[in-house]
């Protein structure tokens, strides 16, 4: 009994350090799915690229939280134009999001925060 209570210790505390740390190495983690354009800008200033593209020219790893949005394998979705904005936010911090049109403005539909020289 002492041990299961010393393991549910244990787990409780480590699961506590592992939430405290995420949140406190990602203190500019606040970009979420359906966030425009403008907020993103205002956040975070005028991004050093953007472009926009369609569906069909972002494939790899990069660009896989695209998929839930528009999975690469449906030809319905080639065509879709997709915006990629890219900022170098902090020396060991890199944002890229990419969004869509959506009633006239473009939202964030994936975005991912990455260390610079990361290989993908």
């Amino acid at each position: 009994m002492i041990r299961k209570i010393f393991i549910l210790i244990f787990t409780l505390l480590m699961i506590s350090v592992t939430t405290t740390g995420v949140t406190s190495d990602m203190p500019y983690n606040d970009v979420r799915w359906g966030d425009d354009e403008k907020y993103l800008v205002k956040k975070y200033g005028s991004p050093e690229h953007e472009f926009i593209v369609p569906r069909h020219d972002l494939v790899g790893i990069y660009y896989s939280g695209i998929e839930r949005t528009y999975p690469s394998k449906n030809p319905e979705f080639s065509q879709i134009l997709i915006k990629e904005m890219f900022w170098h936010v902090h020396d060991d911090l890199n944002l890229t999001c990419w969004l869509h049109s959506e009633d006239g403005k473009w939202v964030v539909i994936s975005y991912v925060f990455w260390p610079p020289g990361a290989k993908f």
